[in-house]
């Protein structure tokens, strides 16, 4: 075991190799997020282990004060089914699904999913790699594959009847695949489907949403919409018409990022003046 971990994250990470025979190697703890904890593992395959792969390690929190458990194997649920309904390149891939027991008290769900060299989200990407990792006369084009690849992914969701609905900077991950960058959505545990995808309750015609404050659609911004979180100020909940629940909704949350993108100077200064007024016409017809 390489990476430092300790307390409750290292009996965590005992509980989930136990289930891999001690087949697993931590290679690094990403920490905790606001429903589970994430790894970096090494799994190993054959009879003694000596085929190695890279997996990134979900593992759903039991321990939330804030959360009641019904709600996390809720996200968890939802999360596991749209990454089984939706094989695409630039939607991360599951491996291997399952339930853990933690101790005689406790027990979660995880799941083992692709894992991406030096991976890092846009947030992290754009403020500390951008710079070296990007020469400069292929910045721009990056900035723009990375959109467009957002976009494929999107339209992959969009084709089964999926709404990511918290799309963000730091729900899209960039990562090497070979020698290539690639883009590629992540955290699908606030998703939702249309009728069509059978996730959405029949007798309601609103659909009640969990989502990030600062990405919203200004209209729902208000009563009476939206609820806030007194325990997240940033996290909301939304009650919102389905007939608003569609590819828009989420292309709002896609200009939110370019928008974000276009703050940060290094990104903005990859493109010309007249370039940068017409990407800041796209956001507001995004919104």
């Amino acid at each position: 075991m390489s990476a430092k971990v300790s307390g409750i994250d290292l009996e965590v990470f005992q509980a989930l190799n136990k289930n891999f025979s001690g087949l697993l190697e931590l290679k690094n703890f990403f920490g905790n997020g606001s429903t589970a904890r994430v790894y970096h593992v090494e799994q190993g395959f054959g009879s003694h282990g000596e085929y190695k792969v890279q997996r990134i390690a979900k593992v759903f929190r039991h321990d939330l004060t804030d959360m009641p458990p019904v709600d996390v194997a809720k996200i968890c649920q939802q999360e596991i089914e749209t990454l089984l309904a939706v094989g695409h390149t630039n939607i991360v891939s599951l491996y291997d699904v399952g339930t853990l027991t933690i101790n005689e008290q406790a027990s979660t769900n995880y799941y083992l999913m692709e894992y991406l060299a030096e991976a890092c989200d846009l947030q992290v990407f754009f403020n500390t790699k951008f710079e070296t990792a990007v020469p400069g006369p292929e910045k721009r084009v990056f900035v723009l594959t990375v959109l467009i690849e957002i976009a494929q992914g999107l339209c992959g969701l969009h084709l089964q009847n999926i709404f990511h609905c918290d799309l963000k900077l730091g729900n899209v991950l960039v990562g090497r695949m070979g020698t290539e960058w690639i883009t590629k959505i992540t955290d699908f545990g606030f998703s939702k489907a249309t009728l069509d995808g059978g996730r959405v309750e029949v007798a309601d015609q609103t659909t009640r949403l969990f989502t990030t404050l600062d990405y919203l659609p200004k209209r729902f911004r208000r009563a009476p919409y939206m609820t806030s979180d007194a325990g997240n100020p940033d996290r909301v909940t939304v009650r919102i018409p389905k007939a608003e629940l569609t590819a828009q909704f989420d292309l709002h949350y896609v200009g939110g990022i370019l928008s974000r993108l276009l703050d940060m100077p290094l990104v903005a200064g990859s493109f010309e003046p007249h370039e940068l007024a017409y990407l800041r016409r796209m956001i507001v017809r995004m919104n």
